[in-house]
C-alpha cells in the first residue's frame, strides 16, 4: 500500500474536495481519484460517497474506520521520520521549561562542569504546554513538563519526580508583603503580570480566577520570566510562580502562600517517547533527575 495514497485519503475526509486536494499537493485530479480507487480496490469497499464527480458527501462506515486509522497512521511516520532526522544529526531533543531548569542547576552545583553528556543534547526552552504539545508530536524526545496535576499521558512514559506549590510574587514594597498568606479575593483590583498561555501558570490563575467570578485582570501576558520579576519588583503588578523561581538576586521578590483553600500546586515530572531509544547520556540524565524525586508526590 502507498503511504501517499492515505494521506490524499485524510485531506479528502477534511476538505471533501478532490479539486482541493489536488490543489494541496500540486498534483492532478486524477491522480487523487485513483489513489482512493487504489485504496477501495485494496480493501474491496466503498470508501466515499459522491454528490458529483468533484465532491465527496460523505464517507461510508468503512471511510469513517480507514480515515481514522490513516490519520495515526500519518502522525506514527511524521514522528518516525523526526526521531530518524534526530538520530541522524547525533542530537536528543530536550524540553526544560525555564523554572524547571533553574531548579535542576540548583540541584546540581556543580554544573555544568560535571554535566558534559548534556552536550549531547539540545535543549529547547518554552513553557511546558507548549513543549508537552510538541513531545507529543514527536518534535521533542524527551521533556522535563510542569503540570497542575500529576502528570498522565497514554502516548509517553511520565515519571514524576516532586511538586511545589504556587504562590504569589509581589514587590517587597507592595502593601501585601508583610502578609503571612493571601485570599485570591483580596487581589481582584491587582494587575497581574503572568507568563502566557504556554505556560501552566496562566492555567493557575484561570482557575482561582474562575472560583472568584472571573474579575482579576491581566496587565500582560509574557514569555520571558527575568522581565516579568523585574517588572514585579518595580512593583508594576503581581504574579504566580513557584518559590524556586526565586533566586538570590531577587532580593526585592516577596514570595506569599495562598490560603489552604487556595492551594495550587505545580507538578513535575519527565516523559518521553516509549520508542526513544536511552543513550548512555540519557540514562545519565535520568539518573541525576531521578535524585531530584520526593518520596511523595501527590
Amino acid at each position: 500500500m502507498n503511504t501517499r495514497d492515505l494521506e490524499y485519503f485524510v485531506q479528502l475526509t477534511e476538505s471533501k474536495s478532490f479539486t482541493e486536494v489536488a490543489q494541496h499537493f500540486h498534483v492532478s485530479q486524477p491522480t487523487i481519484t485513483y489513489a482512493i480507487k487504489r485504496l477501495e480496490e485494496k480493501f474491496g469497499t466503498t470508501l466515499v460517497e459522491k454528490t458529483t464527480a468533484n465532491r465527496v458527501d460523505h464517507l461510508t462506515q468503512t471511510g469513517h474506520i480507514l480515515a481514522g486509522h490513516a490519520r495515526q497512521i500519518m502522525q506514527d511516520l511524521s514522528k518516525l521520520e523526526k526521531a530518524m532526522e534526530h538520530a541522524r544529526l547525533g542530537k536528543i531533543e530536550v524540553g526544560f521549561p525555564p523554572i524547571i531548569m533553574n531548579e535542576f542547576f540548583e540541584h546540581c552545583p556543580s554544573a555544568p562542569k560535571n554535566l558534559n553528556f548534556l552536550r549531547q543534547f539540545h535543549l529547547i526552552c518554552g513553557g511546558s504546554q507548549e513543549l508537552r504539545k510538541r513531545l507529543l508530536e514527536g518534535d521533542l524526545d524527551f521533556s522535563l513538563l510542569g503540570s497542575l496535576r500529576p502528570l498522565n499521558l497514554e502516548q509517553v512514559i511520565t515519571v514524576p519526580l516532586y511538586r511545589r506549590e504556587l504562590v504569589l510574587l509581589v514587590s517587597k514594597e507592595h502593601s501585601l508583603a508583610q502578609q503571612r498568606e493571601v485570599a485570591f479575593q483580596d487581589l481582584l483590583s491587582e494587575d497581574f503580570i503572568l507568563l502566557d498561555e504556554h505556560n501552566i501558570h496562566l492555567t493557575a490563575f484561570d482557575a482561582l480566577n474562575k472560583r472568584n467570578g472571573g474579575r482579576a485582570k491581566v496587565a500582560t501576558q509574557l514569555d520571558n520570566l527575568p522581565l516579568i520579576k523585574k517588572m514585579v519588583a518595580e512593583n508594576l503588578g503581581v504574579t504566580i510562580l513557584t518559590a524556586s523561581a526565586l533566586s538570590k538576586l531577587d532580593k526585592d521578590l516577596v514570595a506569599i502562600p495562598f490560603v489552604p483553600q487556595e492551594k495550587i500546586y505545580f507538578h513535575v515530572a519527565y516523559a518521553y517517547s516509549p520508542e526513544l531509544y536511552l543513550t548512555e547520556e540519557l540514562k545519565e540524565f535520568m539518573a541525576l533527575l531521578d535524585t531530584m524525586k520526593e518520596e511523595e508526590v501527590i
